[in-house]
């Protein structure tokens, strides 16, 4: 410790043989984002189905979004901002992400996202505040991730789930609806050199040719 000033308390270590349960250094809030244990004591719902360290969800009926879930537990300030990130893949569908209470009443603040089958990675700026305005706050110990997919169907596989202090990075909600990096399906077409267009019907028998930036007059009421 000799390399910082400060008090450090340290309590409760242990060292056993092997590598056993998930890796939490502190920086993410999620136990186990990345799916590699068998069971878990912090991912709950319907949805939870780890599968070479990926969670696979598949959908046949929708309904009401939260009818089908993946929740993580996590430790929440209420009032804070933090930074929910994942990657993402599957049907050409929508699922809800964010973060919220596991209880009543519920609040959460949440997005909804445009799953692809290439993998994105989506991130969100979140605040434990009611709706992410409030005036109602939440947090606490028993706090979640919140993935709702029963409003669509089709396969939905996420990994790789990070909830961090603080608003990082730029937000990616996704294939058609980003407001970060582009993804190609908002992308509007590139203005290029085109084709001929044919403007006869407004100025006598001219073309314009694209190719060249060229006009072409062959009417000859106009002296040419």
């Amino acid at each position: 410790m000799g390399a910082d000033t400060g008090a450090v308390k340290i309590d409760n270590v242990s060292l056993t043989a092997g590598h056993n349960g998930a890796v939490n250094l502190g920086g993410n809030l999620v136990t186990d984002g990345t799916f590699d244990e068998a069971t878990s004591t912090t991912w709950t719902g319907n949805a939870y189905n780890p599968v070479n360290g990926v969670n696979e969800a598949d959908v046949s009926t929708a309904g009401e979004p939260y009818a089908v879930n993946l929740s993580g537990t996590v430790d929440l300030t209420p009032g804070a901002t933090y930074t929910l990130s994942f990657d993402v893949s599957g049907g050409a569908r929508t699922l809800v992400a964010g973060i919220g209470l596991s209880g009543a009443p519920w609040h959460n603040n949440t997005e909804t996202v445009h799953v692809s089958a290439i993998s994105q990675t989506i991130v969100m700026h979140l605040t434990a505040k009611a709706n992410g305005t409030g005036p109602e706050e939440f947090g606490g110990a028993t706090s979640r991730v919140i993935f709702d997919m029963g409003a669509d169907t089709g396969a939905v596989k996420i990994d790789n789930v990070s909830l961090t202090a603080g608003h990082n990075g730029t937000v990616n909600l996704g294939a058609g609806n980003d407001t970060g990096g582009d993804t190609g399906g908002d992308t509007p077409p590139a203005y290029g050199r085109q084709g001929p267009l044919d403007m006869t019907g407004a100025y006598g028998n001219g073309a314009v040719s694209g190719d060249d930036g060229e006009f072409f007059m062959n009417d000859t009421s106009l002296g040419c």
